[in-house]
């Protein structure tokens, strides 16, 4: 069985179980590091004023 058929003008292209999986793995992976990111983010604190760091 072929893994792209055409039905009229739609094309339906199936992959494998593996590719399912692995793609769900590296999409929740990028949304848990995402909102790690975030969150440290917002965390952050930076102790050193702004007009310090602008002086050369």
């Amino acid at each position: 069985m072929s893994m792209v058929q055409k039905l009229g003008d739609a094309v339906i292209i199936k992959g494998s179980k593996f590719y399912y999986v692995l793609m769900f793995l590296a999409t929740t992976g990028f949304l848990i590091a995402c909102i790690f990111l975030i969150i440290h983010g917002l965390k952050f604190n930076l102790n050193t004023p702004f007009s310090i760091l602008a002086e050369e």
